[in-house]
């Protein structure tokens, strides 16, 4: 468990760079740090392991204050990912890799062997091992900054804005890396992003910060897209967060027809969708279907049904008939909400409640396929 205290953050006399944050961030899971620029996110994370030490306040990790650790020591003991990989540019890929575990007193063939079997975890060519960073492509150069991180098997991983830095394409197949090895590691992460997309796709939790680094909201996404805690949330998650929210909830509300009730020919070149994946996987298999018809698939891949824009359709009003965690529709602020005056900076103690509670498991990250993760319903 890593624990914010009461931090603030000054640098001189100038505004707070964080104020007032208290966070507790559950282990064995993702959360996301996320708001605009000059957010303070970036900020609160390098205070975990000392990069920054807070002004006032105290972070605990494990019950144990960090301020009473060497900050070598701490730094040793923690993961760090950051923009461009930061890789050693003079180092050959296992020789970057194996940084750690050398710092740790690992002879230099038991550390490059676990760098060679980490090359392999994070989807690279164990040939790439006597490579240069400058002799890899962007998406590359950060699967080797992942394995680096992961070198000594810490139980905690900081990512500062690891993908921000390649094109789309190679980012979304990061995010499936990341969220694939986090299935298989169950690792203590802290991920920081300004992007909101990025921010519901990678979190068990999110924590939205605004202008001097105060935290508004901490809550899983689907709680974060059905009901932002104040205007501020509301208007940096986007207009169109419910789109957003049925990527959690699930396809099976869906009232399939039978496959029979359609001609087999057309059918076989229908897209498909899976039925135990997400509401908007079907709706976009749906509309891209030039007759309007998409086919559901079971776990065997096996075609269970079908779906047109009616059902489809039929299936999202219900969705946004209901209260709480089912409801995608825009959610009013409630009576009192001090962000209500459309300004974001001017909240009193915004999201407190939220950010002060003790979070336990997984409540509704996306799946890597698509799909809705953890049973969210």
């Amino acid at each position: 468990m890593i624990e914010f205290r009461d931090i603030e953050k000054r640098y001189d006399d100038s505004e707070p760079a964080v104020s007032g944050l208290n966070l507790r961030i559950p282990d064995g899971r993702i959360t996301v740090f996320v708001g605009p620029s000059g957010c303070g996110k970036t900020t609160s994370l390098r205070m975990i392991n000392r990069m920054v030490d807070p002004t006032s306040g105290t972070i605990e990790v494990d019950g144990r204050d960090v301020s009473r650790v060497p900050p070598h020591e701490l730094r040793r003991s923690m993961g760090y990912v950051m923009q461009q990989g930061g890789l050693l540019p003079h180092r050959t890929v296992a020789d970057n890799v194996a940084t750690v575990p050398r710092l740790l007193g690992a002879g230099k063939a038991e550390a490059r062997g676990r760098a060679a079997g980490l090359l392999e975890r994070v989807g690279l060519d164990p040939a790439l091992a006597g490579r240069y960073p400058a002799q890899l492509s962007g998406g590359q150069q950060q699967r080797v900054g992942v394995a680096r991180a992961l070198a000594a098997d810490p139980p905690i991983l900081l990512m500062d804005e690891p993908f921000s830095a390649v094109d789309p394409v190679v980012r979304s197949e990061l995010q499936r890396e990341l969220l694939r090895l986090q299935d298989e590691l169950s690792k203590t992460i802290v991920f920081v992003t300004h992007d909101i997309d990025e921010a519901v796709l990678l979190g068990d939790q999110v924590a939205v910060f605004g202008a001097g680094g105060v935290l508004h909201q901490f809550s899983p996404p689907a709680e974060l897209l059905s009901a932002p805690a104040n205007d501020f949330v509301a208007r940096f998650v986007g207009r169109d967060r419910g789109f957003r929210a049925l990527s959690f909830q699930p396809a099976s509300r869906i009232a399939l027809r039978p496959t029979s009730a359609y001609d087999a020919a057309a059918l076989a070149s229908a897209p498909r969708f899976a039925s135990d994946g997400s509401l908007r996987a079907a709706l976009d298999a749906v509309l891209a279907s030039p007759d309007g018809v998409a086919v559901a698939t079971g776990p065997g891949g096996h075609d269970v049904g079908t779906a047109d824009a009616t059902d489809v359709m039929a299936a999202l009003a219900a969705v946004r008939g209901e209260d709480g965690a089912g409801r995608v529709g825009p959610v009013p602020a409630p009576d009192g909400d001090p962000g209500s005056d459309g300004d974001p900076g001017s909240d009193g103690d915004p999201g407190s409640a939220a950010a002060e509670a003790s979070v336990g498991g997984p409540a509704g990250r996306r799946a890597p396929g698509g799909g809705v993760a953890d049973g969210v319903a």
